[in-house]
Parts: C-alpha cells; sequence; structure tokens
C-alpha cells in the first residue's frame, strides 16, 4: 500500500477527474430542465488565456442558448513537458527539468474539436506563448508592487 491511496485505487485516479467532470455537465443540464435557467457547459482540456476564457463566456451569454455542450478552446494542445520548457525559455530559466517517467500521465490528452464554435463566429486570440509572458509580466509587476 502506498501512503496516499490503497493499492486497488491507484489506478483509477481518472475516474474521480471524469466522475468530477459529468457531474457539472448534468448540474447544467438538470437547472436547465428543472429551472428554466440558461446553463451552458464549456469543457475544455487545452490552455486558454483566461482572457479568451472570458471573452468566449461573454460572447456564449450573448447569443448561444442551446443545451448542447459547447468546447470552448484554441484547438491545440501542448504536454506538461512542453509547456514547462517554453515557461522556462519566458521566464529566463536555464536550468535542467527533471522528470520522473515512472509516475502517471494524469487524464490522456485529448484534443478538442473547436470547429463548431469557432462556425458561431468565434476564436481564441491569445497564443499559449503569449499567455504565458503577459502572465509572467503581469507577475513581475505585481512583484515590484508589493517590494516597492
Amino acid at each position: 500500500m502506498r501512503g496516499d491511496l490503497p493499492e486497488a485505487s491507484r489506478g483509477h485516479k481518472r475516474e474521480w477527474y471524469a466522475v468530477a467532470k459529468i457531474a457539472g455537465i448534468k448540474m447544467c443540464q438538470a437547472y436547465r430542465r428543472q429551472y428554466g435557467f440558461d446553463a451552458i457547459s464549456l469543457p475544455r482540456r487545452e490552455f486558454l488565456h483566461v482572457d479568451d476564457l472570458a471573452d468566449a463566456c461573454g460572447f456564449l451569454m450573448r447569443g448561444y442558448s442551446e443545451a448542447g455542450i459547447v468546447n470552448v478552446g484554441t484547438g491545440s494542445d501542448v504536454s506538461i513537458l512542453e509547456l514547462a520548457r517554453l515557461v522556462a525559455e519566458v521566464v529566463g530559466y536555464a536550468g535542467e527539468i527533471h522528470t520522473d517517467p515512472s509516475k502517471p500521465d494524469g487524464t490522456p490528452r485529448k484534443l478538442m474539436d473547436v470547429g463548431r464554435f469557432e462556425a458561431m463566429g468565434w476564436k481564441a486570440r491569445v497564443g499559449l506563448r503569449e499567455g504565458v509572458a503577459r502572465t509572467y509580466a503581469w507577475f513581475v509587476e505585481q512583484q515590484g508592487m508589493v517590494r516597492g
């Protein structure tokens, strides 16, 4: 037995992610049916800049009222290692990035089809590199405000 999970549970970590995701989708469907609340489910697995997410939510609230799920995203994904390398490059980190290939990879990668949303007239505008750079610049600016 490992310290945090019983032997039988170790292989089922993804199950809890799936349960949480499905529960959110079903909650939106229930609110729509029971209360007539115009709930919309926007699942995603990609890295999406917060400005694009806010814009997508506003876009949908202004003109979408269907029960179907809308995939909000960029239409591209990256591995965590690729993301770590990108962040290292943006922030100027020249050290090593260590990985442990014996550890599980988390949820499987699954690229979403955002074609339906793009056909409605919305497309993400902030690329991953730009989003990381903006976030890092904001962080550095906030550190200056705290210190000085």
